[in-house]
């Protein structure tokens, strides 16, 4: 005799557009709060109100949660009172639900989520529904429903945003709590800036928060250049679906195995960003932090960062990341040891730098794109379909024109010439970590931009290059040829002695240049031409330090 399972998969959807909303960052804490609350707090007072006790979940974290059991009235009950929860306490969400049912809990599970993704209630229109009179947050374009009142000047909240502000939300503490070093000796806990400029400050709400609500992120001289990170796990789809057809058949084992992977992965981010925080620690200003974290759930990561430490920041976290997955790993496949668990995970960072005040959702969104696009790179690395083996990467862009939503775009119309062939002026993404399968390596591509950055070699003719390229290729060589000339002490008198040339020759070797006394330019792995040259100068404009 066959008893069904069932399932019921819940997941907030649209998390990136509901964090960025109105483009400022002490929103987007609210935001996050809210978030990372969903699957915790809130959830464990709505299971407290239907007395369900002891839930079975196979997921449970990042905005989403999947709970299995044998009583399908009891799930119908939780997810009528789940849904009206949050379209109350977290106004503006998007979120995909779906109950499934099955023979065993895998098939409850895989028809939950299968009916989650076509949840056709997932669109949820913004309530109140504007009329042709209705006030209207200038930020987010959604009715206005309190007027917010300064002591200079005043503004409309729609309800989202005013729930982002609420003190229980706006404090960010659940996420501070995760990514934040302990100070030791009584010192003063770190504090994480809520402001990218100064003139936001007259609008924070001081009610309550008293101490955080003017903390600046702290900038370097006059850079006020600032990166949006995105960082996300490689291959997880394919690993998640290798853990069903492999795992325990018992019943009751594959939730616990779902969990038990889920609850693994989020250890690993979160240790790994721990890691990468506390290269921030020495660049503190009054105990501010140069950065904030935006995000935490599953394997997504989202962090601001001070331009000039993003590229040390994104790296040291994927790399941590990489090495704290393989612990988390094996401890897992000790609990179950018939299953095939990899022996590490990797992961792959969007990087877009912009200016404090330009938009700060917009940059996220780039910053996205930039992570999808590296995915996708690295997967045509030469290896990967040898091994399977998927190399941490990182693409980065600095903002620089009005329409910066996808780096494809980009891709071709800013950082591609026209030429026979055409040639591309960035060799995004590059490889971190221990496997890199013929990616360049950003460590190489950092010690070039800090090479380009002293005295002798002078900067300023690599963005003369890169203005002749966009022109007249042609030309542009000849101009390569007419600095290396000034670089080599055996032609220009006035050139310091040394081993310059050879130096810079030898940097470029390193991240794939064949010929490097002809050109800095080399196939990349979509068999384009294409240059660092590019992402040289967009490091420098970061702030990227001399050799």
């Amino acid at each position: 005799m066959s008893f069904k399972k069932y399932a019921y998969a819940f997941a907030a959807s649209g998390i990136h557009s509901f964090l960025v909303a109105g483009g400022k960052v002490r929103d987007a804490v609210g935001a996050s709060e809210m978030v990372e609350s969903l699957a915790t707090g809130l959830l464990d007072a709505v299971l407290e109100s239907l007395d369900y006790d002891q839930p079975q979940f196979s997921r449970r974290g990042g905005g989403a949660f999947t709970v299995v059991s044998s009583d399908r009235i009891q799930l119908e009950r939780l997810r009528n009172l789940w849904s009206l929860m949050v379209r109350q306490v977290l106004p503006g969400l998007a979120f995909q639900q779906g109950l499934g049912e099955g023979e065993d809990e895998y098939l409850a599970i895989a028809n939950a989520i299968k009916r989650a993704e076509r949840d056709p209630n997932s669109f949820q229109p913004h309530i109140p529904q504007a009329g042709p009179l209705t006030e209207r947050n200038p930020r987010t374009g959604w009715p206005a429903t309190t007027l917010k009142k300064y002591d200079t000047g005043h503004e409309f909240l729609d309800p989202a945003t005013k729930a982002k502000r609420h003190f229980d939300f706006s404090r960010g503490e659940r996420l501070y709590n995760r990514v934040t070093p302990q100070r030791e000796n009584g010192c003063d806990p770190w504090k994480w800036p809520v402001l990218l400029y100064a003139d936001e400050a007259h609008e924070v709400d001081r009610v309550g928060q008293k101490e955080q609500a003017n903390l600046i992120l702290p900038y370097k001289g006059e850079n006020h250049y600032v990166a949006a990170i995105h960082a996300d796990g490689n291959g997880m789809g394919g690993i998640l679906a290798e853990l069903a057809r492999n795992g325990p058949k018992a019943p009751g084992a594959y939730p616990g195995l779902m969990k038990d992977f889920s609850e693994a992965v989020s250890r690993a981010v979160e240790v790994a960003a721990k890691e990468a925080v506390a290269i921030l620690i020495p660049e503190a200003v009054d105990d501010v932090l140069p950065g904030r974290p935006i995000l935490l759930g599953g394997d997504d990561f989202s962090m601001i960062v001070r331009a000039d430490l993003a590229l040390d920041f994104t790296q040291v976290f994927l790399q941590a990341f990489e090495r704290q997955s393989g612990a988390q790993l094996r401890e897992l496949a000790k609990k179950y040891p018939a299953t095939p668990f990899p022996q590490q995970l990797t992961a792959c960072a969007g990087i877009a730098f912009f200016k404090a005040r330009q938009p700060f959702g917009m940059a996220f969104e780039l910053a996205g794109s930039l992570c999808d696009y590296a995915k996708k790179r690295v997967r045509k690395c030469s290896n990967f379909h040898e091994n399977g083996n998927v190399p941490s990467a990182v693409a980065f862009h600095r903002i620089g024109s009005s329409v910066f939503h996808d780096y494809e775009n980009i891709l071709k119309s800013e950082m591609t010439v026209a030429g026979d062939p055409p040639m591309r002026l960035t060799l995004q993404p590059y490889g971190v970590g221990e496997t890199l399968q013929g990616l360049p390596k950003l460590a190489d591509l950092a010690r070039l931009a800090s090479f380009m950055n002293i005295k002798e070699v002078r900067s300023g003719h690599a963005r003369q290059l890169l203005t002749l390229l966009r022109r007249n290729r042609a030309e542009a060589v000849k101009r390569y040829g007419r600095w290396r000339e000034n670089l080599d002490p055996k032609r220009n008198k006035k050139a310091l002695k040394g081993e310059v040339l050879n130096k810079f020759d030898a940097y470029l070797t390193k991240l794939g240049c064949p010929e490097p006394k002809t050109f800095p330019e080399l196939e990349d792995v979509d068999g384009v031409s294409a240059t660092p040259l590019g992402d040289v100068m967009a490091l420098l404009a970061m702030g990227a330090e001399s050799e």
